[in-house]
């Protein structure tokens, strides 16, 4: 309900005020609760849907609640179901526009689309907040009392009419997760940078304008929820130099993962086993003995495990997964439009860095079995990057990614006897 609106900061309404903004009605439905799994984490997730003048949705609230709350294939929560190992969901917010309580309020802005990509953005996202805050108790959310919403407490996402400006459309903005300081709504800080934040989107997607794919807001929500750092090289153009980990996790381009016959995105592959260890949704195996025909089971399995090899160093070590064609790994297809065999990632994940911008030391790097291809920007990777039977060794002697530390020094880490692809891998250990 709204109560107050206090800006701390010198924040630029260019003509997008809660003055001329109205409230949208929807078609009053019947939705069904999200299916949460047993001991499940769930998070409340508020969907802002901004109209402009000039730019209405397409599809229906409806269609949007399905996407982003449904339990099918290619809906979000399915996905989030699937690479958590059924241990997270998103739930609806309780708000009462219209007493549908599906988590979405739609609200109109008084002017034109403002077309100005991720910049300036808090000249919609303040105005359509402060018009929804009549349909939701900001403070209700704040379980922890401390006077501002946490991003374990609610998630607040904006879905734009018009395009998304990565795919080349406008009007458009550009996904992103970001904060705002200063706005109080309900006695309580929204979207502020401490601990808070915002995400977005925009509705459509490419030149056929499809409604956008679940990979974006994935990824988007990757930040948001749990503060994941982007895992591709953020360097601006043309000053990048790699691809981080390329399409090998939903936080590189794997957001953009799809099948033949579908737009990018609509199946993002999973997260690297780094991010799901980051999230808590996984656990790993951490071994440090010799072992021969160690099993690993497919990412998509709930009996999914990743291997953890430490090292001499704290900050440095390597994780080990097996990346299956089942599931929505299956969007690896994107790696060069032929159906995914699986493999073997090996990451080396260096805690000193904050994110892949220097190509020599990686945050979180993929150890490519056959060339560096990584290493170049706009390569986002290949099959045979991954290890299999006919390319099974990680030793320290290893002619193109070897078991080193960053610094040169020999790990005497040792992967080898890698077997094929399948649901369950096997590989021999040596330290």
């Amino acid at each position: 309900m709204k109560k107050s609106l206090i800006i701390l900061i010198g924040l630029l309404f260019a003509g997008c005020g809660g003055e001329g903004g109205s409230v949208t009605e929807v078609l009053p439905a019947v939705v069904s609760q999200v299916d949460v799994p047993a001991n499940a984490t769930t998070l409340p997730l508020l969907v802002v849907q901004v109209e402009f003048n000039d730019q209405a949705f397409s599809s229906s609230t409806l269609t949007w609640y399905q996407k982003i709350f449904g339990a099918a294939n290619g809906q979000l929560n399915h996905y989030f179901k699937e690479i958590s190992q059924n241990s997270f969901v998103f739930i609806q917010a309780q708000e009462d526009h219209y007493s549908i309580n599906d988590g979405f309020i739609k609200v109109h802005l008084n002017t034109n689309h403002p077309d100005t990509g991720f910049y300036f953005f808090e000249n919609i996202a303040i105005p359509a907040l402060t018009l929804a805050d009549e349909f939701v108790d900001f403070g209700a959310y704040d379980t922890n009392t401390n006077g501002k919403i946490d991003i374990d407490e609610l998630q607040i996402m904006f879905l734009v009419a018009g395009g998304e400006e990565s795919t080349g459309i406008h009007p458009s903005i550009w996904a992103h997760k970001f904060c705002i300081n200063g706005v109080s709504l309900d006695s309580v800080s929204v979207m502020q940078c401490s601990n808070g934040s915002y995400t977005a989107f925009g509705e459509q997607h490419f030149n056929i304008r499809a409604d956008a794919s679940i990979g974006i807001i994935a990824h988007e929500l990757g930040h948001g929820a749990f503060y994941l750092p982007d895992l591709y090289d953020t360097t601006p153009s043309p000053s990048s130099d790699s691809e981080g980990i390329g399409a090998f996790g939903l936080m590189g381009a794997g957001s953009w993962g799809y099948l033949p016959g579908q737009t990018p995105g609509v199946t993002p592959v999973h997260m690297s086993a780094w991010s799901k260890i980051q999230t808590n949704f996984v656990t790993p195996t951490v071994v440090s003995i010799d072992t021969t025909n160690f099993s690993l089971d497919a990412s998509e399995l709930a009996s999914y495990k990743p291997l953890r090899i430490n090292t001499q160093d704290p900050n440095e070590y390597f994780l080990v997964e097996n990346r299956s064609n089942l599931g929505y790994d299956a969007g690896l297809y994107m790696l060069d439009n032929t159906t995914f065999e699986g493999g073997l990632a090996i990451w080396h994940i260096d805690e000193t860095q904050i994110g892949n911008t220097n190509v020599n030391q990686k945050l979180v790097d993929l150890e490519e079995a056959d060339a560096k291809v990584l290493d170049i920007a706009g390569n986002r990777g290949g099959q045979s990057n991954l290890f299999k039977t006919n390319n099974n060794v990680f030793t320290k002697d290893s002619t193109v990614s070897n078991s080193d530390l960053y610094s040169g020094v020999d790990t005497n880490v040792s992967v080898t006897n890698v077997s094929a692809p399948g649901s369950s891998m096997f590989i021999d250990l040596a330290f």
